[in-house]
């Protein structure tokens, strides 16, 4: 099919309270390139319409039941896409699964999601689109590339390190909290979706967490590019990596990634790209000099398989 124009089905609520931005972007600077023009106007002409993710199409492709065109469902970019037991048998959640099914076309952006994707015994058509790196150019004013620091109140030679995308996962919090204790000096920002039980404990409880880690919602559009300025270190404990789009962003700036446990995309995350501690004796050590012993260079270096 010649698409002529595209639909973007990205929830504008869901853009203010997840990450779900970088996708949306990633999606419109790939049109961009192809020279394909798109609207997010729902009543506008369409041939086909993309979602970032399953919790965007499910909110917006049920008012389209009378509309004839191509549905495309960019599936495990977005952590809503993932399980929220870290112990189910399908990694998808319910809505990533029961949208597949409704989706014409899977995309995805590297083959070991695909291959993922197949091994749950999923067969539909899948499409790999390469990722792309949300900025090109990082020379802006002065006060937008401090706005991060600012707006979080971390003075400017503080070694900040940044996680997020953890879903009910106590190993991946209680990981972060050990870090903390260790690292008093350090400053570590935890994004995103807090589980449950966190959300539940008394507030003495809350209050034994220490003063130099801070759990807080999705990072506000406004400030991601200064996010990728400022940041020392991305650290994930975790075994999804459940915004690949963000990733590609960070290692294209140049932050140093540190990886705890084997992450579901080596061709992205692997001993050449990324510190890989197997124990919290050797993680103690990367964070320690994660300034200056990283394989951030080459990490930038890799993408070029990746990125057009």
């Amino acid at each position: 099919m010649d698409v002529k124009k595209i639909f973007l089905g990205s929830d504008p609520y869901r853009e203010g309270h997840t990450f779900s931005y970088v996708s949306r972007e990633n999606i419109t600077r790939n049109l961009d390139r192809l020279g394909i023009p798109y609207t997010r106007d729902a009543d506008a002409d369409f041939d086909m319409a993309i979602y970032p993710s399953a919790e965007d199409m499910a909110a917006i492709h049920p008012r389209f039941r009378k509309k004839s065109f191509l549905s495309a469902l960019v599936i495990g970019c977005d952590m809503d896409d993932y399980n929220d037991d870290p112990k189910a048998s399908k990694f998808l959640s319910d809505a990533a699964l029961t949208m597949s099914r409704v989706a014409d076309v899977l995309v995805t952006n590297f083959d070991s999601q695909m291959r993922a994707l197949l091994r749950m015994g999923i067969r539909k058509e899948i499409r790999i689109n390469n990722p792309l790196a949300t900025y090109d150019k990082d020379d802006v004013l002065q006060a937008e590339k401090d706005a991060f620091r600012s707006f979080y109140r971390l003075p400017k030679g503080k070694t900040t390190i940044i996680s997020f995308g953890f879903k009910r996962d106590p190993e991946s919090f209680s990981l972060l909290d050990s870090l903390a204790r260790v690292f008093p000096n350090y400053e570590f920002l935890y994004f995103g979706e807090l589980e449950r039980e966190f959300l539940h404990q008394k507030m003495q409880e809350r209050l034994y967490h220490h003063l130099n880690i801070r759990y807080l919602p999705a990072l506000p559009e406004e400030l991601y590019h200064s996010a990728l300025l400022s940041a020392d270190a991305v650290f994930f404990p975790q075994l999804f990596l459940s915004y690949p789009t963000m990733i590609v962003d960070f290692m294209a700036h140049e932050v140093p990634i540190v990886a705890y446990r084997p992450i579901n995309l080596p061709e992205l995350v692997n001993e050449k790209t990324a510190l890989m501690p197997k124990d919290f004796s050797s993680l103690y050590r990367d964070i320690k000099d994660v300034k200056t012993v990283n394989r951030k260079k080459e990490a930038k270096q890799s993408l070029a398989r990746f990125i057009l």
